[in-house]
């Protein structure tokens, strides 16, 4: 399952289906996200079909909702598969700027998820980790909090980029 979520190349529709299936499941009633649901979750926020990703920012919604998502466990995930380049950080960072702004409990959950998974990227920032600090700006600005102390230490080493020094500026 993990496979068709990154590759393009030969992305069979049956791989597809089965995440789509499984991801589907999530829309039911049902207990609280574990590791591997979580795990389920996460690459379907990242996968490289547009309709797996929206089905999961779907899940997302609706476990922020009625509580059944712990969005630290799904942050560091996000990290770690970032970190390891296993997808682009822009497919994430597009899909979870559709979720901001929605109610107080989903940016909750997003700056819950943000503060999790940017502690887990590389001190050398991805391409296109602004989308994600533009997007944590925006929720810790909105929200009244400061950056999580974990957060501030990639935020220093990521200040010496151009392309990040301005939004970073503001953080720290």
């Amino acid at each position: 399952m993990v496979r068709p979520a990154a590759w393009a190349d030969g992305l069979e529709s049956t791989e597809r289906d089965v995440v789509q299936a499984a991801l589907q499941e999530l829309l039911g009633p049902g207990p609280g996200f574990r590791e591997p649901t979580t795990l389920l979750l996460a690459l379907g926020l990242m996968h490289k079909v547009p309709a797996c990703r929206a089905l999961a920012l779907e899940v997302f919604l609706l476990a922020c909702t009625t509580g059944r998502l712990d969005p630290a466990a799904l942050g560091t995930i996000l990290g770690r598969f970032l970190a390891h380049e296993f997808v682009p950080v822009q497919r994430l960072a597009d899909n979870l700027q559709q979720a901001r702004a929605i109610d107080a409990t989903t940016d909750d959950a997003l700056l819950q998820v943000l503060n999790n998974l940017l502690p887990e990227l590389p001190a050398a920032p991805l391409r296109n980790t602004k989308k994600l600090v533009e997007l944590y700006a925006e929720l810790t600005s909105r929200s009244g909090r400061e950056p999580a102390e974990a957060i501030k230490t990639n935020l220093r080493s990521w200040q010496g980029t151009s392309a990040l020094k301005q939004v970073v500026g503001e953080l720290v």
